[in-house]
């Protein structure tokens, strides 16, 4: 449940702040043994052409909360992007 609610929120702020071009969804299997897990490991991507996160705005990722200029401007959402 909690990796559905965060590929939901993930595509939902891909969409929301990619205006034009396009929002992709990748799941590919990592084929690479985990003695860690029993199981198959996943890397999941959401790739969009939105505006992203400034690079001088990159270090406030994983601290307290703040809104990136590109939520500001947009006055919605959160603004959290992952970069270009």
């Amino acid at each position: 449940m909690k990796l559905r609610q965060v590929l939901i929120n993930l595509l939902d702020n891909a969409l929301k702040f990619t205006r034009e071009g396009n929002v992709t969804l990748q799941i590919v299997k990592d084929y690479e043994p985990c003695e860690e897990v029993d199981g198959c490991r996943f890397v999941i991507c959401v790739i969009d052409t939105g505006p992203g996160i400034a690079a001088e705005e990159l270090n406030k990722l994983g601290g307290a909360f703040v809104q990136a200029q590109a939520g500001r401007h947009a006055r919605e959402g959160t603004g959290f992007g992952i970069g270009h």
